[in-house]
């Protein structure tokens, strides 16, 4: 294995999902295909990840509900999500807003599943075997940080010659945001 086992997914209004015989499409508003996920077949262990607004200018209830659909069908290991806020000067700044209780409300809404897919994804990567690029000092005096092949932060108690390195780490725990391992060496 090699290579970073994480797809970023950014779906825009109007994208759907086909599902044929030979597997999972996203497919944009045009009919254009820009991801077949039945890579998931191939690599169980592909992570999709996207970005994610809510309450943007011309957003309606039936846009919301199909955004959040595509959230639940495709699963999400990880995601951002923001609500939609105006630029100055932009076409969608001088659009109808939609209400901001309505786009607070499907915020809360879509990141309640969106926290739920990546807690999921995380506890399910305990006992696992990952590569870690370590990148900097962690909280704890003699702790390392860095990112996994699959773009999580780990929190691994390493030397700090490890810094810039790339290792072999067992995840043993999950927290909201990152997850926790020991050196593969040190087991």
């Amino acid at each position: 294995p090699g290579g970073v086992l994480h797809l970023d997914i950014i779906p825009r209004t109007g994208a759907a999902i086909w599902r044929t015989a030979d597997g999972l499409y996203l497919v944009d508003a045009h009919g254009v295909e820009f991801a077949e996920l039945s890579g998931r077949a191939a690599r169980p262990d592909l992570l999709l990840s996207g970005d994610f607004i809510v309450g943007f200018p011309g957003e309606t209830d039936a846009d919301f509900e199909d955004t959040m659909a595509l959230v639940e069908e495709v699963s999400y290991g990880q995601a951002y999500s923001f609500k939609y806020s105006a630029r100055p000067g932009t076409p969608a700044a001088e659009k109808q807003d939609v209400d901001g209780d309505v786009a607070d409300a499907r915020l809360q809404r879509l990141q309640a599943l969106l926290t739920t897919q990546q807690k999921e994804a995380q506890d399910g990567m305990i006992g696992s075997l990952v590569q870690v690029l370590f990148e900097k000092s962690g909280k704890r005096s003699g702790q390392l940080v860095g990112k996994s092949d699959y773009l999580h932060s780990v929190h691994v108690d390493a030397p700090e010659g490890l810094r810039g390195e790339i290792a072999p780490v067992r995840i043993t725990g999950s927290a909201s945001n990152s997850l926790a391992g020991v050196l593969a060496e040190a087991e």
